[in-house]
């Protein structure tokens, strides 16, 4: 699906490079030709971009030094912001790859904060039942600012509100993700900030606000 001619653009943020994993696909190493499956998104209209990660020696041992103290990752975050600046939404597989974007959020640092953030997490929930105290203010405040945030199993779902996150936030992933009041309310707004004259182009498409179908479109 397209709106008027504009096919929606996501930035996905993820720990294997696009081309390395469409190579292991062709050579039949990789189930799927990109992670997590996430290339069923291509099928409903969506243009994916990934971001590879620096080959060079002395940043890339810099990189490891940098994301062991912070206990995330940081290097695609920060490497991928000219193309989250020209993104419709940003997509993190795993929830660590999603950090950094939604700890820019919540301090309205561009061009993160004005973008859609997806994490599609696997073992957030695990974490926030093995946290004390502090890990879990720490684990709210790196994941209360993303748009969706999808999970395993509605048995999850009661874990991550305890936690401190929005139901509004939250989606089994064998809910649709149109079935997301914050997803609505987030695309309607970029939509809107996005539109625009008549006389500067093609809109964002209407359409965004459409998610995958499928149930467990983007399993392993």
């Amino acid at each position: 699906d397209t709106y008027d001619g504009h096919m929606p653009r996501a930035l996905i943020l993820c720990e294997e490079e696009f081309q390395n994993r469409r190579r292991r696909f062709d050579e039949g190493s990789a189930p799927s030709p990109l992670p997590y499956g996430i290339n069923a998104l291509e099928r409903h209209g969506y243009r994916l971009h990934g971001q590879a990660r620096t080959q060079r020696h002395v940043l890339s041992k810099l990189r490891d030094v940098v994301e062991h103290r912070r206990g995330y990752p940081v290097e695609q975050a920060l490497r991928a912001i000219p193309s989250a600046a020209s993104a419709d939404l940003v997509i993190a597989l795993l929830e660590h790859q999603g950090v950094l974007a939604g700890l820019w959020k919540a301090r309205g640092l561009p061009p993160y904060a004005s973008r859609p953030l997806v994490i599609w997490s696997c073992w957030l929930a695990d974490d926030v039942r093995r946290a004390g105290a502090q890990q879990r203010a720490q684990l709210r405040s790196r994941f209360a600012h993303a748009d969706l945030i999808t999970h395993m199993s509605r048995h999850e779902t009661e874990i991550l509100v305890d936690l401190g996150l929005d139901q509004s936030q939250l989606a089994t992933q064998t809910t649709r993700w149109r079935n997301s009041p914050r997803m609505r309310h987030r695309w309607r707004a970029r939509r809107s900030r996005n539109r625009p004259s008549s006389s500067s182009g093609m809109p964002i498409k209407k359409a965004m606000a459409k998610k995958p179908r499928e149930r467990g479109i983007l399993a392993r």
